[in-house]
């Protein structure tokens, strides 16, 4: 088959690759300060997010193509500082118990309510401030305790107290509420109520006894005047000389 001798073999190549466009130190180290990397040191290297360096992630999301979000060492390091600042801002008291009942940890608030310091209580029996029964069954059911109420007069509060038995761990995490306000005020509250049923009643006793006593005279003067009219009839009825 012979072909045509006019056929035109010409064709235009266009260049499509694609130029990257490389970030320079600057932008790097922006970048790697906003995954939280800001020495060497936190430049792991750990290769969880795809890539096998950090500087290679950082130019990945430089280009759009990663986000600084997804590294496992940054999402561990920022719930590690989250539980941090609920440990040490938490109105409640939360402390950690081992298997032998002797503290691991205890944060500011348990610190406040119990008056003692973590440094004092850390190592030693929970036994040395409070009650360990609960701790004890906890430890031995495995069934978790919650909203208990405690009262501890000794500190003069009252608690409400969750204990939660950690598997994994083998420690008990404990977190109470201080409720001693919400106490005093239902207290306050119920004490009000009492003395309003007992005015009452007091006001209830009294006009009972005010008309006791009004009937008992409207009975009297009833009585005297049925007799006068009685006596009336019978001399009015009466034959003369006959009214006795």
């Amino acid at each position: 088959m012979e072909l045509p001798e006019d056929m035109n073999f010409k064709k235009i190549f266009v260049d499509k690759s694609i130029k990257r466009v490389i970030a320079d130190e600057e932008k790097i180290e922006t970048i790697l300060k906003e995954m939280g990397k800001y020495s060497e040191e936190d430049e792991l290297n750990c290769g969880t997010c795809g890539y096998d360096t950090c500087r290679e992630k950082a130019q990945a999301i430089f280009e759009g193509k990663a986000d600084s979000k997804i590294c496992l060492p940054y999402m561990r390091n920022k719930s590690e500082s989250l539980t941090n600042v609920i440990f040490e801002y938490s109105p409640n008291v939360i402390f950690l118990l081992n298997k032998e009942l002797k503290v691991l940890e205890f944060n500011p608030s348990a610190e406040r309510i119990f008056k003692i310091g973590a440094r004092d209580i850390k190592g030693k029996p929970i036994s040395m401030i409070i009650d360990d029964s609960d701790f004890c069954d906890v430890l031995m059911e495995k069934e978790n305790i919650f909203a208990k109420k405690i009262v501890y007069s000794d500190y003069n509060v009252v608690l409400l107290q969750n204990i939660l038995y950690l598997k994994d761990q083998e420690v008990l995490l404990v977190i109470m509420s201080n409720i001693t306000k919400e106490e005093k005020q239902n207290k306050e509250l119920i004490k009000v109520k009492k003395n309003a049923a007992d005015a009452a009643q007091n006001v209830i006793d009294k006009q009972m006894r005010v008309a006791q006593e009004i009937a008992s005279l409207l009975g009297e003067t009833t009585a005297e005047t049925k007799a006068t009219l009685t006596r009336l009839k019978k001399i009015a009825l009466a034959e003369d000389g006959d009214i006795t």
